[in-house]
């Protein structure tokens, strides 16, 4: 009997499998799937659960310690979920188990394992009855949990995965005898490992594959950092030169205070791919269209941004055109580039035409310095162009890697001309032979260090010798970049490597790929024609505003001794959530940003065993005549109270995963009025702002109180003119 084909091997294993690896995902119908349909059809997630990894057992095991301390039913039965699906117990098999012993369904055992093993853990263990049934070791130690998670913070954040649970229970069992003033003579810890463990995931920790985090190895290195303390000290020293702005939410520009500004031009390049989409869409059932597989032909852009109030674009006006072509006719003529009219940002087809190489970098450039000299807006200004350090930028004439060290070897150039220090004369040494028996024969390297005067140790390698004869400042040259600037009268500036925070207009490649990606339809024709849009919507939107400012902020960050860490911090907080905004500390504006998703329901009716997401979602849509889906939700539950004897329900807090969803509810309370239903819905208030909303309200009169109003977190009286006043402390 001949073997069987790889195609029918290969079907047979899946067919195997197909049962027992199935992904499970809650669905929003409680009809049970056709036995026709397969389980990876009714049931699949983006991310599922792997079950069969080894990894799971230990998990299982922290579960087992809950339920022995807790005695939870909830525990219980999602352990004994999770193990038959180690087991490679099918989703269908373990659902009659379960049924079988009178459990819980898979679907809401499948619901806390997620929750369990990638969700809050404060929710898994929470059961919304208030109060507090034992007291635990940090009740007793409440200083000692602070040192604990401040110990496991800081060994997380370690390159190094040295960290294990038993590295905690040394480190608090230590504490605990010094805190007592005993001498620890046994071995036995005072806790057990899988407390710990507990404490652990308790804290916010989850033990996962170490993926691979975005770091840039030559960061720190020495050279780098010199060349970035260069680069900063460079700007903060002259930082009254250049054109900045303020910290309001609304920036608006501060003019530089020296007699002559600086405009500074940042560049770079970026390739756009038609075959780019958004990683996530919404989708209803199976409606999602198909999609070209593959990234799609390519573009790549050259572009400029301008850091000055003028405009975030480089481009002449017409007028200022005609006079840049009398004097330049060059710039009419035609050119492999597709150049922006009137303008030096450039584009080109990749696979068709060219690539952006150093050449069509400098033919680029030189056109873009040609025409800075007629824009009216920058005359009398000092002009500096930022590039970062790709090697299409940093291209130079000849460079000591390109020389040989024997007669008759490559040779780059025919002479070098330098400038002698010593004597602050120009020189030029010839680096091939003009007469004898090698005449018209390069000098080769070891021959050009003798005539520069260089002592050269014998028996000197070729390397040894290439890093003798760079310290000279006849190979100490500019890049082809700088040069051409200094024809021009214009400073180039190199970003530092690995340092991309650096340049703003990285920012501005973020904006126009994410706009691109979210319309693109994965035809090149449409992407090309996004691209202008684009442009269009980030100078609308004045994004580069903010690209402007956070750039003096990066500089300041590093000046003031931050690493890469910090910075990024600084300027994903600076960015999003505008830190500085009404002077408040970065504490309370992250508090209030992260509750601006969420509300409050007040009188809203409790019942036994409720499923208050779905209610929700009912009473939105009834009575709010909202059409809305419950995907909108991103969690629900009701508030825990510490009187067990109150009659009025519980609150409703529901977090949604969009703020406009939000704001829109909020914009359709008119839809309650004249319904009798007594539920009041309002913003989510930090605890400060809460005690403010009181405080200003007993200063007025009883008839006067509902003037104290909320918007997005913070408090406001209305005036009798309806205009708004901003309480704060």
């Amino acid at each position: 009997m001949a073997p069987p084909t790889k195609r029918k091997a290969h079907s047979k294993v899946v067919l195997s499998k197909r049962w027992s690896t199935g992904n499970f995902q809650a669905t929003t119908t409680q009809q049970q799937p056709d036995s026709s349909t397969s389980e990876e059809e009714v049931y699949s997630g983006p991310e599922p659960i792997k079950f069969t990894k080894k990894k799971v057992l230990s998990d299982i095991g922290d579960l087992f310690t809950l339920c022995t301390q807790e005695g939870s039913r909830k525990y219980l039965l999602t352990m004994i979920y999770m193990l038959l699906r180690h087991l490679e117990y099918s989703w269908r098999k373990t659902d009659e188990i379960l049924d079988t012993i009178g459990s819980m369904k898979c679907e809401t055992a499948h619901k806390w394992a997620d929750l369990f093993l990638d969700g809050d853990f404060e929710e898994f263990i929470g059961e919304n009855r208030g109060g507090q049934r034992t007291q635990s070791f940090f009740d007793v130690y409440p200083e000692l949990e602070l040192e604990a998670r401040a110990f496991v913070v800081d060994e997380c954040s370690k390159k190094a995965s040295s960290f294990t649970v038993e590295s905690l229970a040394k480190f608090l069992d230590d504490r605990l005898y010094e805190i007592n003033g005993l001498q620890k003579t046994a071995q036995q810890l005072i806790r057990s490992i899988e407390m710990y463990r507990i404490d652990i995931r308790r804290w916010g920790g989850r033990n996962e594959a170490n993926k691979n985090r975005p770091y840039f190895e030559g960061h720190e290195r020495p050279d780098v950092q010199q060349h970035r303390k260069e680069f900063i000290d460079h700007f903060l020293s002259n930082k009254t030169e250049y054109y900045l702005l303020n910290d309001e939410e609304v920036p608006k520009w501060l003019q530089p205070t020296a007699p002559k500004p600086r405009v500074l031009i940042c560049h770079d390049e970026s390739t756009f791919r038609s075959g780019e989409v958004n990683a996530r869409r919404w989708v209803i059932d199976d409606s999602a269209p198909f999609f070209s597989k593959g990234r799609g032909r390519s573009y790549m852009i050259s572009d400029f941004l301008v850091i000055h109030p003028s405009s975030p674009y480089f481009q002449l006006s017409p007028a200022e055109w005609n006079q840049a072509t009398q004097r330049y006719p060059k710039l009419l003529e035609e050119v492999d580039i597709i150049y922006e009219k009137f303008s030096a940002s450039a584009a080109i087809n990749i696979g068709s035409d060219l690539y952006m190489d150093n050449e069509l970098i400098l033919e680029q450039f030189e056109r873009l310095f040609q025409m800075l000299q007629f824009k009216e807006e920058y005359k009398t200004h000092t002009i500096e162009v930022l590039v970062d350090n790709a090697r299409t930028h940093t291209s130079k004439k000849f460079s000591v890697n390109d020389f040989n060290m024997k007669p008759g070897t490559r040779c780059p150039v025919q002479s070098i001309e330098y400038l002698d220090p010593a004597t602050n004369q120009r020189k030029t040494i010839n680096c091939y032979f003009t007469d004898g028996e090698n005449k018209g024969k390069s000098r080769g390297l070891l021959n050009i260090a003798l005539n520069l005067g260089l002592k050269v140790p014998l028996n000197c390698k070729l390397q040894q010798l290439k890093e003798l004869v760079s310290q000279h400042p006849a190979f100490q040259n500019v890049t082809k970049l700088e040069k051409l600037g200094m024809q021009y009268g214009i400073q180039v500036l190199y970003v530092p490597k690995y340092h991309c925070e650096l340049n703003p207009i990285e920012g501005y490649w973020c904006h126009m790929k994410q706009f691109v990606r979210k319309h693109n339809d994965q035809t090149f024709h449409k992407m090309v024609s996004l691209i202008g849009e684009a442009r269009k919507n980030f100078e609308a939107r004045q994004i580069y505003l903010k690209l402007c400012r956070r750039f003096w902020t990066t500089l300041i960050a590093y000046n003031d001794g931050k690493d890469y860490k910090q910075v990024l911090q600084i300027v994903k907080v600076s960015y999003y959530m505008r830190v500085k905004r009404l002077n408040e500390s970065d504490e309370k504006y992250v508090q209030r940003y992260n509750r601006s998703f969420n509300l409050r329901f007040y009188d809203f009716e409790e019942r036994k065993d409720e499923h208050v997401k779905s209610r929700m979602m009912n009473f939105l849509n009834t009575h709010m005549d909202l059409k809305m889906n419950v995907d909108i939700i991103e969690n629900c539950h009701r508030l825990p109270t510490a009187n067990q004897q109150q009659t009025k329900p519980r609150p409703v807090i529901v977090r949604f995963h969009s703020r406009p969803v939000r704001q829109h509810i909020l914009s359709s309370l008119g839809q309650l009025k004249g319904k009798k239903l007594n539920i009041t819905i309002v913003e989510d208030l930090t605890p400060l702002a809460l005690n403010l909303y009181y405080r200003t309200r007993d200063r007025l009169r009883d008839n006067e109180k509902k003037r104290v109003i909320t918007r997005n977190g913070r408090i406001f009286v209305r005036n009798p003119d309806k205009s708004l006043t901003l309480i704060t402390e």
